[in-house]
């Protein structure tokens, strides 16, 4: 039987900063820049989301509101545990099997195994629908790229669901050996097709912050017109830009790695460090406009 590993990258991760608070004094207008800034820095940290829906055939266009992303990951790790313990049943009829070797504990076995495998697709089947569901969210800043690994997805959750149906009518353990060959055949493409997806929604994330970064810094850039600090960090805004969209673009095309058939290359690694370098420079983004914003806010300038 090929095992579903629960890897770091099926789990939630982040860590969440806060920001500091704005100025006493301060007008409504560099109030806001700060709170969104603070906005800003919430987005870019937080993980990936896995969601579920409940037609794994349809591929949805409307973006998950936080109380069914909860409930699709709710739904994930509740399949996740019934195949843990689907698994642990059928080690225990295995060993029983492999003491007595009866043909009652054999049955016993065989069944067991059914349970399993069908179980295990049923995990990696939401798994697959809550990732391709996740990539609604801010899906409309690459709307192409995101369209094409949701197909890639629903193609991966239809045939699962069909195994599930040939494997039910299972009864000897030559069929199942023959099952898990042709599963061990699929997984390397499905293991892509996974990270891939991982990778898409940290560049999704990352874009969107990008948005709301070049909106804040127009904003704050009419605010201060005429001074000549502000006016040399916007000169080297596009600088910044430039490194953030190359280092996303490396990220995407290391999901491009050429695979083999029957060995995983796993990129998602080296794409996470072209993120991790991306997430930086927009870090560097976000507190430099903090830094400008209350720099030329009123009430600094009155004390100054």
């Amino acid at each position: 039987m090929v095992k579903l590993v629960y890897t770091y990258a099926l789990g939630a991760y982040a860590e969440r900063r806060g920001g500091s608070s704005p100025l006493c004094g301060t007008n409504l207008l560099h109030y806001f820049m700060i709170i969104f800034i603070i906005f800003l820095f919430n987005l870019i940290l937080s993980p990936p989301v896995f969601a579920q829906t409940a037609t794994p055939s349809a591929i949805p266009s409307a973006t998950p509101t936080p109380d069914l992303v909860k409930q699709y990951t709710n739904d994930y790790l509740y399949n996740y545990d019934l195949y843990q313990q689907a698994l642990s049943n059928y080690q225990e009829k295995s060993q029983i099997y492999t003491k007595y070797g009866s043909i009652t504990t054999e049955k016993d076995k065989l069944d067991a195994t059914k349970i399993a495998l069908i179980s295990r697709n049923n995990t990696l089947k939401t798994y697959l629908t809550a990732l391709r569901t996740s990539l609604n969210l801010y899906k409309s800043n690459d709307p192409v790229t995101n369209q094409t690994i949701q197909i890639e997805l629903n193609k991966w959750e239809s045939w699962l669901e069909e195994q599930n149906q040939i494997v039910s009518v299972y009864n000897n353990q030559a069929d199942f050996t023959n099952w898990a060959k042709i599963f061990s055949s699929k997984w390397v493409e499905i293991q892509t097709i996974i990270y891939k997806s991982l990778v898409q929604q940290q560049i999704n994330t990352q874009k969107q912050s990008m948005v709301l970064v070049l909106d804040l810094a127009n904003e704050i850039k009419t605010s201060t017109s005429g001074q000549q600090d502000s006016q040399t960090w916007f000169n080297n805004f596009p600088v910044t830009q430039d490194l953030i969209n190359t280092n996303l673009q490396s990220a995407y095309q290391r999901t491009l790695t050429k695979q083999y058939s029957n060995r995983f290359t796993n990129f998602y690694s080296n794409s996470q460090n072209d993120l991790n370098r991306s997430k930086n420079y927009i870090y560097q983004l976000v507190n430099d406009l903090k830094s400008i914003s209350i720099k030329f806010s009123p009430t600094q300038n009155d004390t100054q």
